[in-house]
Order: structure tokens, then sequence, then C-alpha cells
């Protein structure tokens, strides 16, 4: 007795044909600009984060001044010192962990200094 497979023709594989001229530089377009798209990406996701943090430091800044409402105990200064310095990061590695580790110690500043 001849099992199923063994009386199955062999499939011809097709060969894979190249891509035109016109598919390469359709293909090259689209490369670019998704490259385009994740720059500008990159540079709104910078602008903003650099803004988050500079609000936080014009905060700080106007501590201590007369028309001020804002101050800030020992206890917190403690907590926002501590959270800065524990920040492990690694700036030439480009990893998306490390922004969004600092975007949340921005987010837990500001709720210590609101």
């Amino acid at each position: 007795m001849v099992s199923k497979s063994a009386s199955r023709k062999p499939r011809q594989q097709k060969v894979p044909s190249k891509i035109t001229k016109e598919q390469r530089e359709e293909l090259l377009l689209e490369l670019r600009r998704l490259r385009s798209l994740f720059q500008e990406i990159v540079d709104f996701y910078s602008v903003r984060g650099s803004a988050m943090i500079q609000r936080l430091v014009e905060n700080v800044e106007a501590m201590g001044l007369e028309d001020s409402d804002l101050e800030l105990t020992s206890e917190q200064y403690d907590q926002v010192i501590s959270s800065i310095r524990r920040l492990d990061v690694k700036p030439k590695k480009g990893r998306r962990k490390d922004l969004k580790s600092i975007e949340n110690l921005v987010e837990e500043i500001e709720d210590i200094l609101t």
C-alpha cells in the first residue's frame, strides 16, 4: 500500500521574480517618507519633553519669590532629588524605554510640585 504523501507529485516551486526599476524607486520613496515621518515625530516628542522639563525648572525658580504660591517641603525635595538621581538611562543606546522613564519621572515630579 502506497501512502498518499508518496503518491503525490512534487510541487514546483515558484521562482520569485525581481522587482522592476519603478517598484524599487517607489519602495525607496516610501522608505524615505517613513524616515522623514519618524524624524518629525522624534522632533515633536523632543520639543514636548523639553517643554515639560522647562516648566518644572520655571516652577522651581519661582519658588521663594514673593508672588509664588509654590512651596516645597524638605520631604518633597528629598523625594524629587532621590528620584532624579535614581534615574538609570543609557542615552547612547537611544532606547524608547529610557524616554519613557524620563517622561514618567517628569510626571512624578509634576505631581509632587503641584
